[in-house]
């Protein structure tokens, strides 16, 4: 597999700080990379709490208490409410995403998935990757 980062994608990427590639993964590796997330779900380790049937399993952010020892930071605003008394309150960035494509964002960046409800049918998976380094650069 190649995939080749043009140059609008990088430019886009340090103007808006984030940016969609599209079909980045083959659909051999989103296969394999389901069977380990199935896998994942059926064998929780020992940062997973609550059911391993799937629904309602979540996972602990043992990095949540370094990081508030790391600084004071105060609690983030409820965006939701903001945006829904104002829908210009907060620049947000979206993308239509199909399996296969990745979106970069730098870290610092506030993030969600998209929203669900009984209308998304579909199982939606997300592999998230962070990556911190001084070795790091956008070139």
């Amino acid at each position: 597999m190649s995939y080749a980062v043009t140059n609008d994608h990088k430019q886009a990427f340090r103007e808006n700080s984030i940016v969609k590639l599209s079909g980045v993964i083959e659909q051999g590796l989103l296969d394999e990379i389901g069977e380990y997330f199935d896998w994942s779900i059926a064998n929780p380790g020992p940062i997973a709490a609550g059911k391993n049937a799937g629904e309602d399993i979540f996972f602990v952010d043992y990095n949540r208490d370094m990081w508030r020892q790391a600084g004071n930071f105060s609690r983030l605003p409820d965006i939701s409410a903001e945006l829904a008394a104002n829908p210009n309150s907060w620049d947000i960035a979206s993308f239509d995403v199909k399996p296969g494509d990745v979106v970069v964002l730098y870290p610092p960046c506030l993030h969600a998935g998209g929203r669900t409800d009984e209308a998304l049918r579909e199982r939606r998976n997300l592999y998230d990757v962070s990556a911190y380094g001084t070795d790091i650069a956008v070139v």
